[in-house]
């Protein structure tokens, strides 16, 4: 296998996430979408989908220096739709798309910390799911942080 910075990065992303999204597919040149919202089997309902609260994420890998995260569904604040109108587009209903380009992940850091807040100790929300939907998001988010750190070769 070619060891090009593309081969690097997805090499980076199949061992945090031990697959792409397609699972069939086996061969790294042809991925280049993971999912990257820490899912496991007990969060796909009945129908085969995630169930409503769950914050989807999907990462498309554009080239070796850059990728964009989709997220559907994430938990919403004033500050967490601040930071979303600075750095993303919407689209669908209630979707984000984020670039990130080598260098800039650590927004995800901001984004993350603005959704942990929402649940932080003595705060008051009103949607009842947030409670489990926010740490997950948060941990997917940081990992996913982590994992771009990694095959960036960045601290």
């Amino acid at each position: 296998m070619p060891n090009t910075p593309i081969h690097r990065l997805k090499r980076a992303l199949l061992d945090t996430y031990g697959s792409f999204a397609d699972r069939r597919i086996k061969n790294i040149d042809l991925g280049d979408r993971f999912i990257v919202d820490g899912r496991t089997d007990s969060d796909i309902a009945a129908d085969g989908h995630v169930y409503g609260w769950f914050c989807s994420m999907f990462l498309d890998i554009a080239d070796a220096d850059t990728v964009q995260l989709s997220i559907l569904n994430i938990p919403m604040s004033s500050a967490v739709a601040a930071w979303l109108s600075d750095h993303a587009e919407p689209f669908g209903r209630g979707g984000y798309r984020v670039i990130i380009a080598r260098g800039t992940q650590a927004s995800l850091s901001a984004l993350s910390d603005r959704v942990a807040a929402i649940t932080a100790r003595g705060k008051r929300y009103d949607t009842p799911s947030y409670k489990y939907a926010v740490p997950r998001v948060v941990d997917s988010l940081q990992r996913l942080e982590a994992a771009l750190n990694q095959a960036w070769d960045l601290p």
